[in-house]
């Protein structure tokens, strides 16, 4: 979401985090409605606190309705050990690095359990979601 809403992560202004989560909130709750069996969110409302206490140190409020349409069954957490790259709206690699830092210690702080995901190549992070997914909800068949 905040890539429609911000062109680069360092252009945004707190009252902008405040849009994202309630424009996120709301096609959470969109596609939840046509989802068969599973919907992968990219983001979670953790994370975008976690942006507004990284960028601006400031606590981010929502309304109830945004609360409730971030809860989510399982949590994957991407560790940022692939290579970095730029692709001109991202923050500098060593900022990267803290920002995921400050997003495991949010979903912590949030009591949230989440299964990470490491490694260098990208294929072999997909294999390791799609195996995480499919032994959490062992309804699947697992090759």
């Amino acid at each position: 979401m905040a890539r429609y809403l911000v062109s680069k992560t360092q252009e945004v202004v707190f009252h902008d985090l405040q849009d994202i989560a309630r424009l996120h909130a709301k096609s959470i709750i969109q596609r939840t409605k046509i989802a068969n069996k599973l919907l992968f969110v990219d983001t979670d409302l953790n994370i975008t606190r976690s942006y507004a206490k990284y960028l601006f140190n400031k606590d981010l409020s929502v309304e109830t309705w945004v609360e409730e349409a971030n809860q989510f069954d399982f949590y994957l957490f991407l560790e940022p050990n692939c290579s970095y790259v730029q692709d001109g709206t991202r923050l500098e690699e060593t900022e990267r690095n803290y920002l995921s830092d400050n997003h495991k210690k949010q979903l912590q702080k949030a009591g949230i359990q989440f299964e990470t995901i490491q490694g260098s190549d990208r294929d072999d992070r997909y294999q390791q979601a799609i195996q995480k997914v499919l032994v959490r909800f062992s309804m699947f068949d697992i090759p």
